[in-house]
């Protein structure tokens, strides 16, 4: 009898739900933005903004929501 890898699941859950984010893009360049840091995600160009609460299983602990910020651009500020 084989043992659920609960871990596995999830961190699967999570790539899937950011790769429907991101479709065919192919980042670059990944960063996650909080505490007063999320208006430099405007000046990334071709970002792609996913907040935390729409990342399966992904906690938050902060008042303000977080996000991850990823670019495909080989120059990712504007």
């Amino acid at each position: 009898m084989s043992q659920r890898n609960v871990l596995k699941e999830n961190l699967a859950e999570s790539a899937r739900v950011l790769r429907e984010r991101i479709g065919d893009r192919r980042p670059e360049v990944g960063m996650i933005l909080g505490s007063g840091l999320g208006p430099l995600a405007g000046q990334i160009e071709d970002a792609v903004c996913v907040p935390y609460g729409e990342v399966p299983h992904m906690r938050t602990f902060f008042s303000q929501p977080m996000l991850m910020t990823m670019s495909t651009s080989d120059a990712p500020f504007s």
